[in-house]
């Protein structure tokens, strides 16, 4: 009677909506995905942002190349999620390799950088294969995690207060920038630059997963509306759709375990986007939709490439061995960058794809690969023992973006918090039999 029981709550709720997770659909998917970045590249982006000295120069055999290379990897990548590697995949994929791809084959940029990115890869998918890694179990975790989390969200949320970041407090979208450098003087002192990161990159979203895990939809509320609170304190846009990315996540991985919900999701973004730009002549929703988040990241890879081949790299002198190696630039990297771009004042972050080049050239490319490939296999380890993998996936999902899209690798781990939230959600696991048990009474 109880095992009917829980299996007629369990489908009490039924999802509207059926992708099928097989390949052939994920291909389809793939190719229509690549089909709308290239007409988003060549019809708004490159007429656009041309001023800024994007090109428009295909040549046939790089072309045709960058869709070869782009079958392969349609053919091997994860097409279902059932581990936490395969959202992590499945995001590089259509998010960064995608559009490298696709400015790859329409601006003839440099082969090599692309091969260098594509066997770091590589090497991901190879070393995140391996056996699950055995993680010691802490009595009491679950417990610990949560009062972390939530000391964590209290503390943080009570200095924002204090400090007297609420006379900032701000929810228009366009005066953001008039009050972000000024509150963020106010609240970023000292270790609380690492606290108010990781309270909306972490604490947050590990929070709101739980409760959505736990059907404690009241709290949910709670916390979504608390994103909204640091959002207007601290003018930080992101910090306002962190919760969405999390609820996405439970409404969609939960019932439909296709990857290729990741490209129709982003091709709708696309096509909306261009539609606003086509129609109404808007080119805002554009400019962030398909400009920022799949060409800019792109682009800077290429110049990394470009940069740092010809000029000294840096060898992680700028934080984790500056004791021993100077630092050869006047300025951050970043800043370095953006000055090669012709923009001094602009801070051009990117993914460890890039800044591992940075680093220590193929070698740094190549360590970085091997190491994202061991993240992989803890994250998968962890949904082993008693958390749901969209659990675990929205836990991490913002540390982890940052990291596919917008990150060198230390400054993810620690100052983006994916260290901090991998380690609270290792927290959370039970132990391996417990796990074992409530699995054969899901399957009864």
């Amino acid at each position: 009677m109880r095992v009917v029981g829980a299996r007629k709550k369990q489908n009490a709720i039924r999802p509207i909506f059926v992708l099928p997770n097989n390949r052939l659909v994920f291909i389809v998917v793939g190719v229509l995905f690549r089909m709308a970045l290239e007409l988003g590249y060549r019809q708004f982006v490159f007429p656009v942002y041309e001023y800024t000295g994007l090109s428009l120069d295909v040549e046939t055999l790089k072309y045709l190349e960058s869709w070869f290379i782009f079958a392969i990897l349609l053919m091997w990548f994860p097409v279902r999620l059932i581990r936490v590697s395969d959202y992590m995949l499945g995001y590089l994929l259509f998010v960064f390799l995608s559009p490298l791809l696709v400015f790859y084959g329409l601006t003839n940029a440099e082969r090599a950088h692309l091969y260098i990115v594509l066997g770091s890869v590589t090497l991901t998918l190879l070393i995140k294969s391996g056996r699950p890694i055995r993680i010691p179990y802490v009595s009491g975790g679950y417990f610990l995690s949560l009062t972390i989390v939530y000391l964590g969200i209290a503390f943080v949320t009570a200095w924002m207060f204090l400090s007297g970041g609420m006379s900032y407090f701000n929810l228009d979208f366009s005066r953001v920038y008039d009050f972000r450098e000024v509150v963020g003087g106010v609240l970023d002192q000292g270790p609380m630059a690492y606290l108010n990161t990781w309270a909306t990159k972490a604490f947050g979203p590990i929070a709101l997963a739980v409760a959505l895990w736990r059907r404690q939809f009241l709290l949910a509320v709670v916390l979504i509306g608390l994103h909204v609170l640091w959002f207007g304190i601290s003018s930080h846009k992101a910090v306002l759709f962190y919760p969405l990315l999390v609820v996405f996540v439970w409404l969609a991985f939960r019932y439909i375990k296709a990857i290729a919900l990741l490209p129709l999701s982003m091709s709708l973004m696309i096509g909306l986007a261009f539609y606003l730009y086509v129609e109404f002549d808007e080119i805002m929703v554009g400019a962030v939709l398909i400009h920022r988040v799949f060409f800019v990241p792109a682009e800077l890879t290429f110049q990394y490439y470009e940069f740092f081949s010809a000029n000294p790299l840096v060898y992680w002198s700028e934080s984790l061995t500056s004791w021993f190696l100077q630092y050869p630039y006047d300025v951050s990297t970043p800043r370095v960058i953006g000055g090669f771009r012709g923009h001094p004042e602009e801070n051009a972050n990117n993914t460890y794809l890039a800044t591992g080049f940075m680093h220590a050239g193929v070698f740094g490319m190549a360590f970085y690969g091997v190491i994202v490939g061991v993240i992989m296999r803890v994250l998968d380890s962890i949904a082993r023992n008693g958390v749901p993998v969209w659990v675990v996936v929205a836990g991490a999902i913002v540390p982890v973006q940052a990291l596919l899209t917008s990150a060198d690798l230390p400054p993810a781990l620690l100052t983006h918090g994916l260290g901090i939230a991998m380690m609270l959600l290792c927290l959370l696991r039970r132990k391996e039999s417990v796990a074992y048990q409530s699995d054969l009474r899901a399957r009864a």
